[in-house]
């Protein structure tokens, strides 16, 4: 597929059991870079078992709306090194194949587009 690094950045909002699905996406070159836009539903004590290797979990002491969370996810993972970045709401019900699919069309086009966009 590709060896390119990946970070899935993820806004989230007191919906700690929404972000178990995009957690179980797994792929070699994911990571997952959330950022938790002041919760107050316990998320950051649901989150911590689950941070490792992969799982990056970023708390804001307040809410800066979607886009602001957007914002900071973004810069975050260029600062990491993210060649690719997939923006999602925690919301999302995304997959493995949602990535495949995503990670074909940007070989298909040789990495010649400002953005791509999978079918909702």
């Amino acid at each position: 597929m590709t060896n390119k690094p990946i970070y899935a950045v993820v806004v989230t909002y007191n919906r700690k059991e929404l972000l178990t699905n995009l957690l179980s996406i797994k792929s070699d070159n994911l990571n997952i870079l959330i950022v938790d836009n002041a919760s107050t539903d316990g998320t950051s004590e649901y989150i911590s078992s689950l941070i490792g290797e992969k799982v990056y979990y970023h708390p804001l002491t307040e809410n800066i709306g979607g886009a602001g969370g957007f914002s900071y996810g973004i810069k975050k993972a260029v600062e990491m090194g993210a060649y690719y970045i997939w923006v999602m709401d925690d919301d999302c019900m995304a997959s493995k194949s949602s990535l495949d699919a995503l990670l074909n069309k940007a070989s298909e086009l040789n990495d010649n587009f400002g953005f791509l966009s999978s079918v909702v």
